[in-house]
C-alpha cells in the first residue's frame, strides 16, 4: 500500500494529499490514529447485553444459534459486515480511489455530491478500523435486529449513518469516514428499547442503559481527548439512531380484549411503517 494517495482527480484540489493510515471513526486530516470509539464503549458494555440477551431469550422467540454468523436473525447484520469487508478489498483494489470518491468532504457535498452523505459508513482507513467496528457490530447488531426485525433494524442504521455524517458536514470541515456514527446510532436504539420496555427487562435493561451512559461519557472525552476522532459525527450518529428508534420502534404495550383476563402485547409506535406483531410471550418484571 502506497504511503499516501492523492485526490486531486476527485475534488479538484491538486495540493490535497491524504495519509492512507486509520482515518478513524469518520476522522481528520493530518490528525490521524487508530479507531477505538465504537469498539470501546459497546464491547464494554458486553455485562449488559449479556443480561439483556437472557431476558429478551425469554420474551422474544429465538432460534438456536441467532446469534451466530449467518443466522437467520441477524441477516442485515451479517451482510452490513460483509459489505463493509467488500468495500475495504476495493478501497486497496481501486489504490484508494473509492475512498476519494466516497469520503465525507465538505466542498464536495456542497458542490452537489450527496451520495458522500451515505457512503462514507461503508470505507475504512485500515484493517484495524474496520475490525474494530466490525466488532462493535457484531456484538450490537444482532440483538437490535432481533428485536427490532429486519425492515426496521436496516432503516434505524440507515438514519444513523446518514445522520452521523450530516453533523460532521455541519460540524467538521474534516475528510472522515468509517461506520461508528451508524453504530452509535444502533447503541442509541438500544437504549431507546430498553429505556421503553424497562417493565419487561428488568435489571438487565437498566444494566445496559447505565453500561451505555457510561461509555457513551468515556468515549465523549476521548473523543476530546483524541483529535482523530470526530465526536460529530459519533453524536450525530446516536441522536439520529434514537429518535429513528423513537418514531419507528418497536414499542410493545399491554392491551386487553373485551372478555379476556389475558392481556395482548402489541407493537404500537408513532410510526407504524414497520409495526410487527410481538413474537413470543411478555411480562412485567
Amino acid at each position: 500500500m502506497p504511503a499516501n494517495f492523492s485526490l486531486s482527480s476527485f475534488l479538484g484540489r491538486p495540493s490535497l494529499r491524504l495519509p492512507v493510515k486509520p482515518l478513524s471513526c469518520n476522522h481528520h486530516v493530518g490528525r490521524l490514529g487508530c479507531a477505538t470509539a465504537a469498539g470501546t464503549l459497546y464491547i464494554a458494555s458486553a455485562g449488559g447485553l449479556s443480561r439483556l440477551r437472557h431476558r429478551t431469550h425469554r420474551s422474544v422467540t429465538r432460534a438456536k444459534g441467532s446469534s451466530e454468523f449467518g443466522a437467520p436473525q441477524r441477516r442485515v447484520t451479517d451482510s452490513l459486515l460483509v459489505l463493509n469487508a467488500v468495500m475495504f478489498a476495493a478501497q486497496l483494489l481501486t489504490k484508494q480511489g473509492l475512498t476519494a470518491w466516497g469520503a465525507k468532504h465538505n466542498v464536495s457535498i456542497a458542490n452537489g455530491q450527496l451520495w458522500r452523505l451515505i457512503t462514507p459508513t461503508f470505507l475504512h482507513g485500515n484493517i484495524v478500523h474496520l475490525v474494530l467496528n466490525g466488532a462493535a457490530l457484531n456484538s450490537l447488531g444482532p440483538l437490535v435486529e432481533t428485536v427490532s426485525g429486519r425492515s426496521r433494524f436496516l432503516a434505524v442504521y440507515t438514519v444513523a449513518a446518514v445522520a452521523g455524517v450530516t453533523a460532521s458536514y455541519l460540524g467538521s470541515p474534516h475528510l472522515s469516514l468509517g461506520s461508528s456514527g451508524a453504530i452509535f446510532g444502533i447503541g442509541g436504539a438500544l437504549a431507546v428499547f430498553c429505556y421503553r420496555h424497562k417493565e419487561f427487562f428488568g435489571s438487565g435493561g437498566d444494566a445496559v442503559l447505565k453500561s451505555l451512559g457510561q461509555n457513551l461519557a468515556m468515549n465523549v472525552v476521548y473523543g476530546l481527548v483524541a483529535p482523530n476522532i470526530d465526536n460529530w459525527a459519533h453524536m450525530g450518529g446516536l441522536l439520529g439512531g434514537a429518535v429513528a428508534a423513537y418514531l419507528l420502534g418497536p414499542r410493545i404495550v399491554k392491551s386487553r380484549q373485551p372478555g379476556s383476563r389475558q392481556p395482548v402485547f402489541i407493537d404500537k409506535p408513532p410510526v407504524g411503517l414497520f409495526r410487527t406483531q410481538p413474537r413470543g410471550s411478555f411480562s412485567s418484571t
